[in-house]
């Protein structure tokens, strides 16, 4: 064999090769869509009901079920008269933990009437296959304000 023709042979076996490793290490895999989170549910309020003349935050604990926990926290989100506040909760338990503690913020509620409450566990992220959550609220309840 010549050497022209060698160094040609080499040449496709080496752009045959780099086809082949580059379509087995990059495009071939698959990712796997997120998947619908668990969706919370809220039962009950404590108190039943909050005084909108009350000059401090409100403490108020959320009752219900299939509240995420540990690591990705709920939200609870707040909502009257048009207006929302959005807080971040830290929820103890399992994964179908049954309480949210919040604090709204004094001055939140500037009238009596009702307030309606909603939990969102928030989406998980995915990993390099794909997969994860998306995020779930419930649907919302109402809460009472004197």
């Amino acid at each position: 064999m010549k050497p022209a023709r060698t160094l040609k042979t080499v040449k496709i076996a080496l752009l045959v090769a780099g086809i082949a490793f580059t379509m087995a290490c990059g495009y071939s895999h698959s990712t796997m869509p997120g998947t619908t989170g668990s969706m919370p549910t809220i039962t009950s309020f404590t108190p039943t009901a909050v005084d909108h003349t009350d000059a401090n935050a409100t403490p108020l604990t959320v009752n219900g079920t299939h509240f995420n926990s540990g690591l990705y926290a709920a939200f609870v989100t707040v909502t009257f008269n048009g207006t929302s506040t959005k807080m971040t909760t830290s929820i103890g338990g399992t994964a179908s933990a049954s309480t949210a503690m919040i604090s709204i913020p004094s001055g939140f509620f500037a009238s009596s009437g009702m307030a309606q409450v909603t939990v969102t566990n928030p989406a998980t992220p995915a990993g390099y296959n794909g997969g994860g959550t998306t995020a779930v609220p419930s649907a919302p309840m109402s809460l009472t304000v004197n």
